[in-house]
């Protein structure tokens, strides 16, 4: 029953991470223009900051 217990609660703590994590891209692509891998900072791409 224990084992049960840790197991559900990891599968909601994951879910509860992609959620938040697509909301947190869905954020910056709808305000700020920014697309997966392509964000600007200072005018330089991400990879080169």
């Amino acid at each position: 029953m224990f084992l049960n217990f840790v197991s559900m609660s990891y599968d909601l703590t994951t879910a509860n991470i992609q959620s938040y994590t697509k909301n947190l891209h869905s954020l910056n692509e709808c305000f700020f223009g920014i697309k997966e891998g392509r964000g600007k900072i200072d005018g330089l791409p991400v990879s080169e900051s």
